[in-house]
């Protein structure tokens, strides 16, 4: 997994945090020196998305994840389904429930995507 480490200064931390969430990492560890510098470890976040989080259970109607890089493992509730090799995943639920679906790659922080079925 690729780690990016940055240092900040009291004056810019705030201002770098951002830059780097609203481009898709995530601080997973930080320190800050008694005078406010420091430094930040940032994750690029799997950028999966869904388009629709609440299907009907018929096994008929389907959620589409896109964004996904190759060699991404999917998992539903501990089950791996999936190893995906084209970016993209469609599902579709027969059992009403609430369903945590992981996205695991060795190169990015895992996302969890919540899909409700009824």
């Amino acid at each position: 997994m690729t780690i990016e480490r940055v240092c900040v200064t009291d004056s810019n931390r705030d201002t770098i945090q951002k830059q780097y969430e609203d481009s898709g990492y995530r601080a997973t560890a930080n320190h800050t020196n008694v005078d406010g510098s420091g430094w930040f470890d940032f994750q690029l976040i799997i950028p999966v998305t869904s388009d629709k989080t609440d299907i009907i259970a018929n096994g008929i109607d389907k959620v589409t994840f896109s964004n996904i890089p190759i060699d991404t493992i999917v998992t539903i509730d501990d089950e791996d389904i999936a190893e995906v090799t084209d970016g993209s995943l469609e599902l579709t639920i027969d059992t009403p429930g609430e369903y945590h679906v992981w996205f695991t790659n060795t190169n990015y922080l895992s996302v969890r995507i919540i899909i409700n079925a009824s």
